[in-house]
């Protein structure tokens, strides 16, 4: 089989062009999926593709793919991949609302973002896809939400796998262990275990501050277990009879909850690798637990991190702009082009100088500036003398028209030089007028609230 040839409109990888290609509108339905993950002749061209894209398409970590370092790019870390299983209700429609959210996040705020290519991976190695339908159909909802941005060359993918040298998996092997070792001890000292009844069964919940992910949970925050475990686990650590557990139960459930620890930190540090692979980029997180395990690899030798307030950037619900279609957002970056880098700069900035308060505080307040803003905005830009622009377009006609004639209508040189001067004056004044006009609109059309009046004049022309 021929390898494809890629051109600088950015494409799908194969695997997924081929399922998405498959999948095309009414036919995604979750038996439909699961006759064709049932087909071993469809399922051997996935691993064929699979093979070959790793030569032949232009992932972002490849040696020879050209980098701009001038541009904004992140490299979207675990569970901020929409393709990512970490921290996602597994419901193919919220995974569908994750992806959609994603795009109306990073899709204005980096220049471009990089995602781990994980389905094709995952879809080439997997020997009975079908028991894993859920997760493949919920994949393929967010996939189809980021082919506009794909396609606009906004995402990028990187391979799901590297090879390292045996220095490299040193430095590995360490990161892993300090990062493991800090988000452990973080765990044990503010983690608030209980023991409860959920659906019938005994279960015990853990949560904590510090090593949680986006929506508030540790690793598999809910442990099942049995009710002889559950008696004793009550006899031996319950606090005050409560159905609180006092933290020393952590080392009773040690062998549960460090092996999805160690996932973590082996995860965080293949990610922070595969950023570095891929040129200067920031590493974006959502994930306090990612976050921290971040910080616990410093001063080993790993690619330098520049790392985004993510989590709080990623709560903003900007308005208008979370209306949006993916292709809307596209078009919404064309138009606001020139106002984007004031726009990303105004979040970071803001987001960290704002006083106390949460995360979703500081998000609404940032919202509502920029709203306000782009409602100011807009009648400042509809009250811009627009149609005095027309009539000093329109005067340099006239009085270029009026040169010629004045000048074909006389036959005196004094007078014609006397009235090209003038004339001349005329133009200058002119000139200077539409220019004042026109620096005062791209003042305007700079400003970091344009990117939301563009966002309302997109949705308002879509009705």
């Amino acid at each position: 089989m021929r390898p494809p040839v890629y051109t600088s409109r950015m494409e799908l990888p194969p695997v997924v062009a081929l399922v998405l290609g498959e999948c095309k509108g009414k036919r995604l339905t979750p038996e439909f999926l699961h006759r064709l993950l049932c087909d071993d002749g469809f399922l051997r061209d996935v691993r064929d593709q699979a093979v070959g894209s790793l030569a032949t398409y232009p992932y972002a970590d490849a040696p020879d793919v050209p980098r701009d370092s001038a541009r904004m790019s992140l490299f979207a870390a675990g569970p901020l991949n929409p393709l990512s299983e970490a921290d996602k209700c597994q419901v193919p429609i919220c995974r569908q609302n994750e992806a959609l959210d994603f795009v109306r996040t990073v899709g204005l705020y980096a220049d471009d973002v990089i995602l781990v290519d994980s389905f094709t991976l995952n879809l080439a190695h997997d020997e009975a896809p079908h028991k894993d339908l859920n997760n493949y159909f919920g994949d393929i909802l967010a996939l189809k939400s980021l082919h506009p941005l794909v396609s606009a060359g906004v995402v990028r993918f990187a391979r799901s796998a590297y090879s390292r040298c045996q220095s490299c998996a040193r430095v590995h092997r360490a990161a892993e262990r300090r990062a493991l070792s800090e988000l452990w001890k973080r765990l044990r000292g503010d983690a608030k275990v209980v023991l409860e009844t959920l659906q019938g069964r005994p279960a015990i919940s853990v949560s904590s501050d510090s090593v949680q992910y986006t929506d508030g949970h540790p690793v598999d925050a809910i442990l099942w277990t049995t009710r002889k475990a559950a008696r004793e686990l009550r006899s031996k650590y319950s606090v005050a009879g409560q159905k609180e557990l006092s933290r020393r139960c952590l080392t009773a459930l040690k062998p549960v909850l460090y092996p999805n620890l160690k996932r973590l930190a082996a995860g965080t540090v293949f990610e922070l690798s595969q950023a570095g692979n891929c040129g200067s980029v920031a590493l974006g997180v959502n994930s306090r637990a990612t976050a921290l395990a971040l910080r616990a690899m410093d001063g080993l030798d790993m690619p330098p991190l520049d790392q985004p307030e993510w989590e709080a950037v990623r709560s903003v619900k900007l308005p208008w702009v979370q209306n949006l279609t993916p292709a809307e957002v596209v078009q919404v970056r064309q138009e606001a082009a020139i106002a984007l880098p004031g726009f990303r700069a105004f979040l970071r900035a803001r987001l960290s100088t704002l006083g106390a308060g949460g995360e979703d505080d500081k998000a609404k307040q940032v919202a509502t500036e920029l709203r306000d803003e782009a409602v100011g905005l807009d009648e400042r830009l509809r009250a811009f003398d627009l149609p005095g622009r027309k009539r000093s377009s329109n005067l340099l006609a006239v009085l270029g028209m009026g040169l010629a004639v004045y000048g074909l209508g006389t036959a005196s040189p004094g007078l014609i030089l006397g009235g090209f001067g003038g004339f001349a004056s005329m133009l200058a004044a002119a000139h200077h007028q539409r220019r004042l006009a026109d620096s005062a609109h791209l003042d305007l059309v700079q400003k970091p609230a344009y990117v939301l009046l563009a966002a309302r004049r997109m949705l308002e022309h879509r009705h």
